[in-house]
């Protein structure tokens, strides 16, 4: 279980959380616009970094991104 957290649109359960050997693979469906579209988040722990990329399922010829989170010393 997980809540995704944004500035925009505060908070929004996850539909599914999974991390597993340093692989994050998580999915949110958002409503945008009055558009109910699920993102995928697919990531790799490595070196205290979390690499993460992004598509929203059904458009990912149209949107992508990508972050990286480091841990805080």
């Amino acid at each position: 279980k997980g809540v995704f957290i944004s500035p925009r649109s505060s908070e929004t359960k996850c539909d599914s959380v999974a991390f597993k050997d340093d692989a994050l693979e998580m999915k949110v469906t958002r409503d945008i616009q009055g558009n109910e579209i699920q993102f995928i988040y697919k990531g790799k722990l490595a070196d205290d970094k979390l690499s993460v990329s992004v598509v929203p399922k059904g458009y990912e010829d149209q949107f992508s991104g990508e972050w990286t989170g480091k841990r805080k010393s």
